[in-house]
């Protein structure tokens, strides 16, 4: 609600995480909106850089882990724009597995999808900071393509799940559907 704070509090996070390795939890998944702006204002202006809270929350469940002599998976929905080579170096070093967002290759289409100028650009230096991490060629760093088949995209599915395997990534493909204001859509 309005009067709800924004995001989970790191200590509850961690108290969560130590009941989950209790119970056997294997796997976490980190979202968000975009799992790479998380803010606790108790971690501190120590971890004031990009990202840092985040990876303080993937630090953490790796530490709980490791003390139960555990080693859990991390796996985060993440907008491919924002990572940069220091971003996926942190990811790849953790071991995070990706779940990111490419509909198309056609650089207009892409930005016009994400509503967006230049986010075609940006996502590409994303994905190429993350092959140059490791992403791709490494088992244990995985990168999940997830694409809208719609009618704006149908032509160029071929040429992006092409891509996606050229580059060692995994793809899902959502079937074709209509959200938002579809009106008038045949």
């Amino acid at each position: 609600g309005p009067k709800e704070k924004e995001f989970l509090p790191f200590k509850l996070l961690k108290s969560i995480t130590e009941e989950a390795a209790e119970l056997g939890v294997k796997l976490f998944i980190l979202t968000g909106g975009e799992p790479l702006i998380y803010r606790d204002p108790a971690l501190g202006a120590q971890r004031g850089g990009q990202a840092d809270h985040f990876f303080a929350i993937v630090e953490m469940i790796r530490e709980v882990y490791k003390n139960k002599g555990k080693t859990p998976k991390i796996l985060t929905f993440d907008d491919v724009a924002l990572i940069t080579p220091e971003i996926a170096k942190r990811f790849a070093e953790n071991e995070v597995g990706l779940c990111t967002k490419g509909d198309t290759l056609i650089p207009e289409l892409q930005d016009y999808k994400v509503n967006q100028g230049g986010a075609f650009e940006k996502m590409q230096r994303g994905y190429q900071n993350l092959i140059d991490a490791g992403y791709g060629k490494n088992p244990k760093l995985r990168v999940v393509v997830n694409s809208v088949l719609d009618h704006t995209t149908f032509d160029g599915m071929i040429d992006l799940h092409m891509w996606v395997m050229k580059n060692g990534f995994d793809h899902s493909i959502v079937p074709i559907h209509f959200c938002g204001n579809a009106e008038n859509e045949e």
